[in-house]
């Protein structure tokens, strides 16, 4: 699918507030910048604020204490139309999402509703189908989808909408190994290949370090860190005060940190890979 987005959006996020109907604070001074074409991952705790958080940046919910911008503009002002030509959200459970009988007609809904004629909604549904890795299902029934076909599904009808910003919550839970591999690679060629910018919402440590460019770490509500993900991950953090731990390939690195100060903890595979092989060859690996 061809995307010619006219200018960078930005989404400038300036919350100070927000409680369910006068409860304690569930969200309170939050704010940050996403840039156009990066990943921001929103990673925290069940129970940090990261749904909620969505929520207000997808203008579900509105009574709260400061801004949201979407391209300089306050999202409670925008209308529904206004704003879901530029941003979308991917739900947790696919099966809050999902409403047509078909793949075809679940995906084509929301060019349909834009005013697209039909020969664009077909166009927009094929090219979405194909972007998910889906050509050819447009005839199956959703009941009969796997969970994480219903997760594509529910992306490529975002995606048939032309939309420049993915929110996505939990994107990967309920996945086996495989295919959140294989979504997170989905996630990456689209922000790498068509400008898209994403925000993930996630519990799940070990997927930062494969998809993101910043990671937000909420934590009752607040800010705990923002910036690099190797900046809160590259050395030994205690993370446990907000109920996270380092991915599991920084840990596995932990004795070599400290037995042979190394400078910086791996955050993937394949760094874990070129610290071993630089050790190997120096012959610096401990021998117990």
């Amino acid at each position: 699918m061809a995307y010619h987005f006219s200018h960078p959006l930005r989404l400038v996020v300036k919350l100070r507030s927000f409680s369910y109907s006068g409860d304690a604070l569930l969200l309170q001074d939050v704010e940050f910048e996403v840039k156009a074409g990066e990943c921001l991952v929103i990673l925290g705790a069940s129970g940090a604020g990261k749904t909620t958080l969505l929520k207000l940046i997808d203008g579900l919910l509105k009574d709260y204490e400061g801004e949201v911008l979407l391209d300089g503009q306050d999202i409670r002002k925008l209308k529904p139309k206004e704003i879901y030509s530029k941003m979308g959200l991917l739900f947790q459970n696919p099966d809050e999402q999902l409403f047509a009988p078909t793949v075809f007609e679940d995906v084509a809904f929301g060019p349909r509703n834009m005013g697209f004629d039909e020969e664009e909604v077909i166009r927009r549904v094929l090219q979405a189908l194909d972007l998910v890795e889906l050509s050819g299902f447009e005839g199956r029934s959703i009941s009969q989808l796997s969970f994480g076909q219903k997760k594509r599904v529910a992306l490529a009808g975002l995606l048939a909408m032309g939309h420049e910003v993915l929110l996505l919550d939990e994107p990967t839970l309920g996945l086996d190994p495989i295919r959140e591999r294989r979504f997170l690679k989905l996630l990456k060629r689209l922000q790498e290949e068509r400008s898209i910018t994403l925000v993930i919402a996630t519990h799940q440590v070990d997927i930062v370090p494969e998809i993101a460019d910043r990671v937000l770490i909420l934590s009752e509500g607040k800010v705990f860190f923002l910036g690099p993900p190797e900046e809160i991950f590259g050395t030994p953090q205690p993370l446990e005060k907000v109920y996270l731990r380092l991915p599991l390939v920084s840990e596995t690195f932990l004795p070599l940190w400290e037995r042979d100060g190394l400078k910086k903890l791996p955050l993937t595979v394949e760094e874990g890979r070129e610290i071993l092989k630089r050790l190997l060859s120096n012959n610096s690996l401990p021998n117990s």
